[in-house]
């Protein structure tokens, strides 16, 4: 692991004590000693994870080819337009070194709380409860890597004193701890009502975010394997390399991809039927960013019962920017004034026109950019709530001034939809305090519904499960000719689109997948527009040229699968090699 870890952790260590003035009486000479200090270490471990709200979610989703990351400043030679290019993170991008550095500093906070629990005089009982949670916090963290790198690291022991050089861990036993891990914050983490009385209005996740959280660990190991089958579509996996075969010991899972299935579809079921969660009675309700909304529960929008995991907002912190990535005006109905170029973020992560028009083919819309004309009503509700899109230009524009609606002059410009999910009515300005759903109860859905498919559960029970998130969305309900694992995996990325699931979504399937749904279509998608000799807003504000330049290259599309090991990794830990960049299947 790097050096800087340990700084970082002494940083949080002084800092999680008043983080949101939580538990003011831990100092460093009683750190373990209370059930408040207790407290105030998981706070910690919560303030450390805020690196989701951050670059994580700008760099990765707009990796994912759905969604873009940039400004108006010319970027085709800048390494973060590169990066969006080649679709992947490589080794020298200061992003890609940050994020892998967050992670482990996270991933270390958890140990060092899980290595001086023993000694704490706290009551036992407690403690396992402690344990329980931070163990749960730290399979999240290596999902987030695993998924990311493949093989990484596995820390499971705290980097207080001494700087370990660990070699990198085949990734399926990456997985292995994961499962072990969420099955122990399963058996010891709080019950709904023990959270109540412990830890109210703090956000605190239950139980059963464990099991929820599980089942989407079932989820990629059983597409790990799936796309196994064929080793041209697999980027874990090198024919020549029989030790990347993907063998589960989890569950004893092993190559028995039925087994993984099932296991995934029996987990988010229980969860589904038995666990405390509820879809919010409205699509907007998950959005009303605002201090007294009520919903017909009687919930607000920090404890609406879809909540499952969520990374606490820090209220006007310039670094949350989750907020700033959208613009204000959501919801519709509420008109307020703002001062559009107070913070510089607006619009860096959007949508792409491709996203955009995608959601347009599947529910029915006037999707054609015809001359002075805007987008008409769409068929799915949950895109007036999710996006901006038709409010302010003509899309037959053609100069790219600004990366928001210009107020004034000409109002000529190439734009792209805006997403819109992370704002408030009241904004003026500033950063907002939404909270970022990591985990929300819809998501049990398209999870329960894509295992169906592979179980003998089947088709029909997919489209019930699907159709329960419709109903409460307002979306038109599926028939079954409807059903299959693409559309429900499109579905998925409507409903959860810009809160951080797109980049793995769209590799979790495997190459093939990615190459046929993303890479050519999207090229395709922008070739049969300029034929038709209509600026359809290309993309990256006027840029009509933007390809991908691997769409057809089978190596290099797996390859992007993975993102490239961070450099300061590879030089500085001795059990590595500078050349295990990344990855398997690469020339």
């Amino acid at each position: 692991m790097k050096k800087y870890i340990l700084i970082a952790f002494t940083a949080l260590a002084l800092a999680s004590c008043t983080f949101l003035d939580e538990h003011t009486t831990t100092s460093l000479t009683n750190t373990y000693d209370t059930e408040a200090a207790l407290e105030a270490n998981i706070r910690g471990i919560q303030a450390s994870l805020n690196f989701f709200t951050k670059d994580y979610p700008e760099n990765l989703e707009s990796c994912s080819g759905l969604v873009h990351f940039g400004s108006t400043n010319g970027r085709v030679e800048d390494n973060r337009w590169k990066c969006i290019i080649t679709n992947m993170t490589y080794t020298s991008m200061s992003l890609n070194i940050d994020l892998y550095g967050n992670i482990y500093t996270a991933i270390n906070n958890c140990n060092v709380l899980l290595h001086h629990l023993p000694e704490s005089p706290v009551d036992e009982a407690y403690k396992r409860e402690i344990e329980a949670e931070c163990k749960m916090y730290r399979a999240l963290i290596y999902l987030a890597a695993v998924r990311l790198y493949g093989d990484v690291p596995l820390a499971l022991e705290s980097n207080e004193t001494a700087f370990h050089a660990i070699p990198r861990t085949p990734y399926y036993k990456v997985y292995d701890q994961i499962v072990a891990d969420l099955k122990d914050a399963w058996d010891g983490m709080r019950d709904p009502a023990r959270v109540a009385q412990v830890t109210p209005t703090q956000g605190r996740s239950n139980k059963w975010a464990a099991k929820a959280l599980l089942s989407a660990v079932y989820l990629q190991i059983a597409s790990l394997l799936e796309v196994d089958q064929d080793p041209s579509n697999f980027n874990f996996y090198d024919e020549t390399r029989p030790e990347r075969k993907p063998v589960f010991a989890a569950d004893e899972i092993g190559t028995d991809k039925a087994k993984a299935w099932k296991l995934c579809y029996d987990t988010a079921t229980d969860v589904i039927e038995n666990g405390p969660y509820a879809l919010a009675l409205t699509f907007k309700d998950l959005y009303r960013w605002k201090v007294g909304y009520l919903d017909a529960r009687g919930r607000d929008c920090w404890n609406l019962d879809e909540r499952i995991i969520t990374i606490q907002s820090e209220v006007f912190s310039t670094g949350n920017y989750t907020a700033t990535r959208s613009l204000p005006l959501y919801p519709p109905d509420v008109e307020v004034e703002v001062n559009w170029t107070t913070v510089s973020r607006y619009g860096n992560v959007r949508p792409s026109r491709f996203f955009f028009n995608e959601w347009c083919r599947r529910y029915a819309w006037d999707k054609g950019c015809k001359k002075d004309s805007l987008y008409k009503v769409c068929a799915d509700p949950r895109i007036d709530v999710a996006l901006i899109y038709n409010e302010f230009i003509p899309c037959n524009a053609t100069t790219a001034t600004r990366i928001y609606p210009s107020v004034s002059g000409s109002n000529l410009m190439n734009f792209m939809p805006f997403f819109r999910k992370y704002n408030t009515p009241t904004y003026q300005g500033k950063p907002d305090v939404a909270d970022f759903y990591y985990m929300r109860f819809a998501e049990l859905y398209y999870i329960a519904a894509e295992a169906a498919m592979h179980t003998e559960a089947g088709a029909a029970v997919a489209l019930d499960l699907v159709n329960e998130v419709h109903k409460r969305g307002g979306t038109p309900l599926w028939e079954m000719e409807q059903v299959s694992v693409d559309n429900i995996v499109w579905d998925k990325l409507f409903e959860l689109c810009g809160e951080g699931h797109a980049y793995y979504e769209v590799r979790r399937l495997g190459g093939k997948w990615f190459k046929e749904n993303i890479l050519q279509a999207r090229n395709f998608f922008f070739e049969v527009m300029g034929d038709a000799g209509e600026n359809y807003m290309a993309t990256f504000f006027g840029r009509s040229d933007f390809r991908y330049d691997f769409a057809e290259d089978d190596i290099k599309i797996r390859g992007a699968l993975l993102c490239e090991f961070p450099k300061e990794e590879l030089t500085a830990n001795s059990a590595m090699s500078t050349a295990d960049k990344n990855d398997f299947s690469r020339e």
